[in-house]
């Protein structure tokens, strides 16, 4: 698939689920309210080149993520099998610290604000 392709595929709103490169050469799966696509550069990317704007889930921030550095043929919606993988994972990191209670509470996630990172 082509990177045209992946830019017209990302709607506002929806949440998406990729691989993501950081500029230290960590990559890790990131879970994004996408905000919007767009061509540009930010402080931290000066460089022009197509970014993908949104609310980092697990963050819980504003982020941006030149696409890159985003692994493309992972991008995808997020669904709710992606729920269940995550939330076991985050349980069983919970209980392996020894963790003797755990609370997840679900809510609606807020607009995405301004994409900063």
């Amino acid at each position: 698939m082509s990177t045209a392709t992946y830019l017209h595929s990302v709607e506002p709103g929806l949440t998406y689920l990729f691989e993501f490169t950081n500029h230290r050469g960590e990559t890790a799966t990131r879970v994004v309210i996408a905000r919007s696509v767009q061509w540009g550069g930010t402080p931290w990317h000066p460089e022009l080149q197509f970014f993908l704007f949104g609310f980092d889930i697990e963050k819980q921030e504003p982020r941006s993520f030149p696409l890159a550095l985003i692994r493309l043929e992972t991008l995808r919606r997020f669904t709710d099998e992606d729920l269940d993988v995550l939330l076991s994972r985050a349980l069983s990191a919970a209980e392996e610290r020894g963790a003797e209670k755990i609370l997840v509470r679900l809510e609606k996630a807020a607009e995405a604000g301004p994409a900063g990172e």
